[in-house]
């Protein structure tokens, strides 16, 4: 939902794409399992496409790409500072070659209405998709998880914060705040807290439907705003579900 939003509200030469997986329970050993399954992702041979691994979480990152940078920021700024999208790998093609994957591995439902498509070849081809494939979403609180080796909470958004570079990333086209202390941000990007005062946008620049989506997105992943924020719709849906139950 939030790669969708992102792609449609914000303009960019380029658009991401969380690449579609299954959870699946199966029979093994006399006992249910779990497990998660995906199509595979395979630019073919000749475009000279290679899977690229990106680390944000350990020490420098190997490929320290602007782009990725700037929708890990946006993706954090979207959920107030309680997730982070980290083990960020998979490859970056051309939207037309996305389209052509897509359509052999029959996944367009799940994958395409994600992008924002563009209206001619040319563009097509121009514009780029980041196509990620099984990222870990890193949580504010996973250190009181358990049986969760992969996932280093406020570590590793902390790290992730330290290497951040919101200059160099051009985050003020997608109307964020820095990251770090500046004047235009006095307290910088604090994660783990989400206190109703804190500001992850900078709405005076950004248009108000933008922020209406950014806002409609929060509700439908129930990103806590505030106890009172989505008051009316939360009680028109509950008038809502009491009506279904009476008919």
């Amino acid at each position: 939902r939030m790669a969708t939003m992102a792609n449609h509200t914000f303009a960019s030469r380029t658009d991401v794409c969380i690449w579609p997986v299954e959870t699946v329970q199966f029979s093994y050993g006399g006992e249910l399992k779990w497990a998660t399954v995906q199509a595979p992702f395979l630019p073919h041979p000749t475009t000279n496409k290679i899977f690229v691994k990106i680390e944000p979480n350990s020490g420098k990152p190997c490929v320290d790409d602007p782009v990725v940078g700037r929708y890990q920021h946006l993706l954090a700024a979207v959920t107030r500072g309680l997730d982070l999208v980290r083990d960020w790998q998979g490859y970056g093609v051309s939207q037309q070659q996305f389209l052509d994957v897509c359509e052999a591995f029959a996944v367009r439902g799940q994958s395409v209405t994600q992008i924002k498509v563009r209206k001619s070849a040319r563009l097509r081809q121009q514009t780029q998709v980041l196509v990620v494939i099984d990222p870990v979403l890193t949580t504010y609180n996973a250190h009181f998880e358990t049986n969760n080796p992969t996932d280093f909470g406020v570590k590793a958004i902390d790290e992730w914060k330290f290497n951040h570079d919101c200059v160099r990333c051009r985050c003020k086209y997608f109307h964020l705040l820095s990251a770090n202390v500046s004047e235009h941000n006095a307290d910088g990007m604090q994660f783990g807290i989400a206190d109703p005062d804190q500001r992850f946008f900078d709405v005076q620049s950004m248009p108000r439907e933008m922020f209406d989506a950014i806002q409609t997105c929060r509700q439908q992943l129930g990103i806590w705003c505030g106890d009172d924020c989505f008051e009316e719709d939360e009680e028109e849906h509950e008038e809502e579900e009491e009506d279904e139950d009476q008919s």
